[in-house]
């Protein structure tokens, strides 16, 4: 954007110049000013819209649906960061997270809000434990101690 104020004074510059140079009268210099004054500002709305910014930088975004409603979250905190996924009715169907020790875990719930997958990558092997509508554990992998479940 620097650049383009200076573009912006340069072309103010020349149009003051040339006028002066012309030996214009104070109203066609007037003129000659506020035309070079006007391609300027255009000149520097035109690269304001060209600009694209290549980093979006935030601790949390939201992704709505055309009605408002929240379908997914991106959110930063002190123990990880995590990816939130909401069906149409608002219920949370999934969410992708790592916690502080950088363990990412992968958790989907069905249409009433309760997790029935639950997949992480531990440090020395993966985890993945399926539950029914009720909430018990189907199967577990490597088993969880002490479910006597296989």
């Amino acid at each position: 954007m620097a650049e383009v104020a200076a573009w912006a004074l340069v072309a103010l510059v020349a149009g003051v110049y040339s006028a002066t140079l012309a030996g214009a009268r104070p109203a066609v210099a007037m003129v000659i000013v506020g035309a070079c004054a006007l391609a300027a500002v255009m000149l520097a709305a035109y690269a304001a819209l060209r600009a694209t910014q290549r980093v979006v930088r935030a601790e949390g975004f939201e992704l709505v649906d055309r009605r408002g409603q929240v379908r997914a979250t991106l959110t930063v905190e002190e123990s990880g960061a995590g990816l939130a996924l909401f069906d149409g009715e608002r219920n949370l169907r999934a969410v992708l997270n790592t916690v502080a020790d950088g363990t990412p875990g992968l958790v989907l719930y069905d249409p009433l809000g309760k997790a029935r997958a639950n997949i992480v990558a531990l440090p020395d092997a993966g985890f993945l434990a399926l539950f029914d509508r009720e909430g018990r554990l189907l199967f577990s992998a490597p088993q969880i101690a002490g479910t006597g479940e296989p």
